[in-house]
């Protein structure tokens, strides 16, 4: 499916979509090719320019981001590429079951530490990912996360279900 649409002056207040933008107004340029049945099959590529969150009091500004879904034999590859970094995952996953899988293999380790979910069963995620954010206004605007990055952030690992094993490198 080939999708292209200017988005203008929108506020999903006014639709009950996101209560945490009351008076905000959104403006963006889409264009989508993916392909699939669901999102866990989906192929091709999602592009936002030219966005403006702007509100009352502030503006929040996103050039460009890229995301690319593709597959290469087993493995499923997701590239995202913006303004604000990029991240790349690579491997055998489920979309939907990726934070039970994280939940799980951190309960394995640390089965009495307080507030952790119950382990569930997943499907077999095995997947490796890099991550590069260079800026990170994004996270105040969007999410209202107070962090201002003095320098890149890297973050480097895999997650492998099978095994209950995390590896992880963060430089920063």
């Amino acid at each position: 499916t080939n999708i292209q649409a200017k988005i203008r002056n929108f506020n999903p207040t006014a639709l009950n979509i996101l209560k945490n933008y009351r008076d905000a107004s959104f403006n963006m340029d889409i264009h989508a090719n993916i392909k699939g049945h669901s999102i866990n099959d989906a192929l091709g590529e999602l592009t936002i320019s030219n966005c403006i969150i702007k509100d009352k009091m502030d503006e929040y500004i996103l050039s460009f981001l890229s995301l690319k879904a593709t597959k290469s034999g087993l493995n499923r590859i997701v590239s995202l590429k913006s303004d604000f970094g990029h991240i790349n995952i690579n491997g055998q996953y489920n979309y939907a079951s990726i934070l039970q899988s994280l939940t799980n293999i951190i309960n394995s380790k640390l089965p009495t530490f307080p507030g952790i979910p119950k382990v569930k069963n997943t499907i077999h995620n095995d997947f490796s990912f890099d991550a590069v954010i260079e800026k990170s206004d994004w996270l105040q605007h969007i999410f209202d996360i107070p962090i201002d990055l003095k320098r890149p952030f890297l973050l480097k690992g895999n997650v492998d279900d099978h095994s209950r094993k995390i590896n992880m490198t963060l430089n920063m």
